[in-house]
């Protein structure tokens, strides 16, 4: 009761915060910047709208301005801006307030009508015409924009979709909405019209990708970035966002270690740059805040997921889009740590509307398609016999499935071991909200997944989300705070059962007759022992991100991203008595446990700057990165139990030892620019630029310089095609660059010491473990691309083709020195080289009626 308490309270706050913001000031007073140079006026129009938060009505017919447009108005109120650009064209505009929504009219264009008057919202219709707005996929429409033509008299779908307009019967019905194809519908007598939207493919190209430190429209990008939006996550009943990526991004591989909920992932972006295993993972931000992509499990992790998984203390239901950075344009502003490719995650925003509540849940079960054909048990054992007359052996103690077991027991040991149900459940609810100058967003969420092994073995979280925008239209101060809790409580196997799928069919039976385990007189491994060893992980996982933003001139921002994640993890695996072979004698039981931590903050001042120089844009970003990033954990291992009923407690453990530890600190500092231009949207040039610390190198190497250039051709934007029917979108584009990795561990530069295992006079003492190496040093990975990529038939038909050439130097492990624990390693400065190229190709194609599509996608 007290929780229900509380989550309304503050469901009420954040709507009483919603209403308090609502704008009842003159609109046309309030003081704007606005630049424009040579635009249309829909370019204007939207320019207006993304600037001052107000929205227009017009009939396109009706209000056609030839003339581009070029003004200058900095700091002066709307009511000029107004005056410069609507007035001096001979339009007539009338502001509602209510909404901020600016009615146009065209004066010339009305002469000779009855009333130049603008009509208000109590002009005299014949009659109200209802209905209903749905995507081609049959979903309610809300927000979409019903104006009766010629007229400002319109209103807007409702959340279901639906509508009600006063029109006479001769009328025609303008609907639009953004991102999707306007429909004029004439009323033609009728009372009920009911209209379906279709997406607007040609806007596709416009959809703007989250770059890292910048957003950039998709058809403006100079680099190669893959994106998968919150829409094609939520198709997927998928519990790790990783799993979203799969076959989606050419030139991404996502593997998963196993099929058991929670299990781990591999992620490859453009092949292997490091000889090293674990200098291979690409770098993770979520919400402008790195996150660590090793592993949270410590020595009592099951070993079904033996490299832990980060990524399940995530909720993909929070997402609002992943985007992957794969070549040096788009990486080498990250620097040493882009050269496996960047993973952007943003998680979801409240949105401008009235507040609302969104409920999903969704239960599913999954089975194995598909099993083995195995031998039954006669013809097992007689191609058993012949491999053994083939060899001229006779059975003997090593052979127990011809001569201890039972040569008619027959067991499908794969419907025995995998042939279950899993179970899946996933319930979310959220409520936002907001106007122009607030949005907020607050949701939650359950999920649990159980796997086809016998047994209750399953995982479970419990997560939580926060968002709150808020910037006022006309203030120069913005904010933007966002935070993420999950809960994942993980019981899973000790070890994978699919190993042993493939046991004789005439293996003995799992349990003698009294319930315990049987071990056939040590013959075998029974599989059903890994069942009666527990495990179970608990993680919290805070991520929050808080951003500032100040427009100091026109045109100049400054800016700062302020980050911290706070990851808990706790384990407790056991291995109780009479899960062993009897014959091993052991009668107590052992436990261990794990408590690890990892703490992360982070701060990015920034400043960015934006100047139109004649037809072309210029941006100008610089920014600094302070970093600092904590690691602690402690494995113990209780041996000595008595009895299976008290494992969970240490205290019952007849001797404790510490079997591992780390308190480790990596601190990172770096400087970064990045310029653009933007030459009427036909020439473009990237150019960035980062120099990076890292604590984990020595110290004459401690520093190192990293950029790129990147640059494009969008020659569908040239006269020479501006009017082709075949060619909707052309661009090509190249980049070279150098990026680089700091995945080489922390300390690997110093003179270190282990604990020797022996002791002597009863103390434990320490030996050298690594000696010092002060060059030390980068991994550094030389990145070349070109692309063409083209838009067909209205961009029906969307065609990418990529060459890259990937070229990383890595220093290795080369020597060793004997010492008294074996051998002592030195850091080699011996140069490894790993080089990979390919092609990758993507063809795109959606049917507007059906809004189906399919895509082809070829990497190497």
């Amino acid at each position: 009761m007290r929780l229900c308490m509380i989550y309304w309270l503050i469901v009420l706050t954040f709507s009483g915060i919603s209403m308090a913001f609502d704008n009842h000031a003159q609109i046309l007073e309030k003081k704007f910047t606005i630049v424009l140079h040579n635009a249309t006026f829909t370019e204007a129009l939207t320019k207006v709208s993304e600037t001052t938060g107000i929205k227009f009505a017009y009939s396109s017919n009706v209000l056609h301005v030839p003339e581009k447009i070029s003004i200058k108005a900095e700091d002066v109120t709307l009511r000029v801006i107004f005056q410069k650009l609507f007035v001096s064209q001979g339009i007539e505009y009338k502001v509602r307030e209510s909404d901020n929504t600016v009615f146009l009219k065209n004066r010339e264009a009305e002469k000779g009508r009855a009333s130049t008057e603008y009509p208000d919202d109590s002009h005299k219709q014949e009659g109200n015409i209802t209905g209903r707005i749905t995507d081609a996929g049959g979903f309610a429409m809300a927000g979409v924009n019903v104006i009766v033509k010629g007229t400002t008299n319109g209103t807007t779908s409702d959340k279901g979709g639906n509508y009600t307009v006063s029109a006479a019967e001769t009328d025609v019905l303008v609907f639009s909405f953004i991102g999707y194809t306007p429909v004029e519908v004439s009323v033609n007598h009728r009372s009920i019209i009911d209209v379906t939207l279709e997406e607007d493919i040609h806007s596709l190209s416009e959809v703007v990708v989250n770059a890292g430190y910048y957003e950039v429209k998709n058809s403006e990008r100079t680099g190669s970035i893959g994106r998968v939006s919150k829409e094609e996550i939520g198709k997927q009943p998928v519990s790790n966002p990783m799993q979203a990526l799969q076959g989606r991004i050419p030139g991404v591989v996502v593997q998963q270690q196993s099929g058991v909920p929670g299990g781990g992932f591999v992620i490859r972006i453009r092949g292997q740059n490091s000889l090293r295993s674990d200098g291979n993972e690409p770098l993770y931000i979520i919400d402008g805040m790195p996150y660590s992509g090793s592993s949270f499990s410590g020595a009592a992790s099951s070993e079904i997921i033996p490299n832990g998984n980060p990524f399940a203390a995530l909720n993909p239901d929070d997402i609002e889009s992943i985007e992957v950075l794969k070549d040096a344009d788009a990486t080498a502003i990250y620097g040493s740590r882009g050269s496996n490719g960047v993973v952007l995650i943003t998680t979801k925003k409240g949105r401008e509307e009235k507040s609302h509540v969104d409920i999903g849940i969704y239960s599913g079960f999954s089975t194995v398609p598909h099993f083995l054909d195995l031998l039954s048990t006669p013809q097992y054992l007689a191609i058993r016999k012949e491999a053994l007359r083939n060899d001229k052996a006779e059975p003997g103690f090593l052979d127990p499935d011809l001569t201890f077991w039972d040569s008619t027991r027959y067991t499908d040991w794969q419907r025995e071991l995998i042939g279950g149900t899993a179970y899946t459940t996933n319930a979310t609810a959220s409520v936002s909200g907001g106007n122009k100058d607030t949005q907020f967003l607050m949701g939650g969420g359950y999920f649990r997944q159980t796997t086809v092994f016998p047994g209750d073995f399953n995982d479970q979280k419990i997560s939580g989300h926060v968002s709150v925008n808020h910037s006022p239209t006309g203030a120069k101060l913005g904010v933007n705070f966002s935070a993420s809790y999950v809960f994942d409580n993980n019981n899973l196997l000790r070890n994978d059962l699919t190993r042993y799928i493939t046991l004789p069919p005439n293996a003995p039976q799992v349990y003698t007759s009294d319930g315990s385990l049987n071990w056939e007189n040590s013959t075998w491994q029974n599989p059903y022992a890994f069942l009666r060893k527990p495990y179970q992980g608990r993680t919290s996982n805070l991520i929050s991100a808080l951003s500032l933003r100040y427009e100091v001139i026109p045109g100049l921002y400054l800016k700062s991203n302020f980050g911290f994640t706070d990851t808990q993890v706790r384990e407790f695996s056991a291995f109780p008595i009479g899960t062993d072979d009897p014959a091993y004698s052991i009668k107590t039981a052992i436990s261990v446990f794990s408590n690890s931590s990892i703490r992360t903050w982070n701060v990015e001042p920034q400043a960015d700057y934006n100047k139109q120089i004649g037809k072309g844009t210029l941006n100008v970003l610089v920014g600094t990165t302070f970093l600092s990033n904590t690691r602690t954990g402690t494995d113990v291992e209780a041996s000595g139990y008595t009895s299976n009923a008290v494992l969970e407690d240490i205290m019952s453990a007849a001797s404790l030892s510490v079997i591992g530890s780390k308190d480790v600190t990596y601190r990172y500092n770096a400087v970064f620019s990045r310029i653009n231009f933007n030459w009427d949207k036909k020439y473009l040039l990237n150019l960035t630029a980062r120099r990076d610390g890292s604590s984990r190198f020595g110290p004459e190497k401690r520093f190192a310089n990293f950029g790129a250039i990147g640059a494009a051709w969008i020659f569908s934007n040239e006269d020479f095609l501006s009017d082709s029917e075949l060619f909707s979108f052309g661009k090509l584009r190249a980049s070279y660059g150098v990026t680089g990795s700091d995945q080489i561990g922390d300390y690997q530069y110093l003179d270190t010491y282990q604990p020797f295992y022996n002791t002597y006079q009863g103390q434990t003492g320490i030996v050298p473990a690594r000696l010092a190496n002060a060059t030390y040093s980068w991994e550094t990975n030389k990145k070349f691309e070109a692309a063409l990529e083209l838009g067909i038939f209205k961009n029906a038909l969307q065609v990418s083709a990529s060459y890259f050439r990937n070229r990383s130097s890595n220093q290795l492990v080369g020597l060793a020195l004997p010492s008294i624990t074996g051998f002592t390693s030195i850091q080699s400065n011996f140069p490894a080289i790993v080089q990979n190229s390919g092609v990758e190709i993507e063809v795109q194609s959606t049917n507007l009626k059906r809004q189906d599509s399919f895509g082809l996608r070829l990497s190497t």
